[in-house]
């Protein structure tokens, strides 16, 4: 057992430097401008591609069948009302 004390002292200190740098807060590294032209560009023209593609006609649809639904409620309700009048 004497013979393996020195490697398993080696990795317990090694296994507290590593556990250490884990629990200590990283340091904030320098922000690079570039690099953030380039994603602020990336993202914006993802968006924009996202943004002008045409809804598809199942969305369209269930937005028709939702206007169509208020709409009579709205009659329900002004008709209840007239007649509670």
């Amino acid at each position: 057992m004497e013979l393996y004390a020195p490697s398993r002292v080696w990795f317990q200190k090694l296994r507290k430097k590593l556990m250490d740098r884990m629990t200590q807060p990283q340091r904030a590294r320098p922000r690079n401008e570039q690099a953030d032209r380039e994603i602020d560009e990336n993202l914006k023209r993802a968006f924009e591609q996202v943004a002008s593609e045409p809804v598809p006609d199942r969305f369209t649809d269930l937005l028709k069948q939702l206007k169509e639904k208020e709409t009579l409620e709205k009659v329900k309700q002004s008709e209840e009302s007239t007649s509670n009048d």
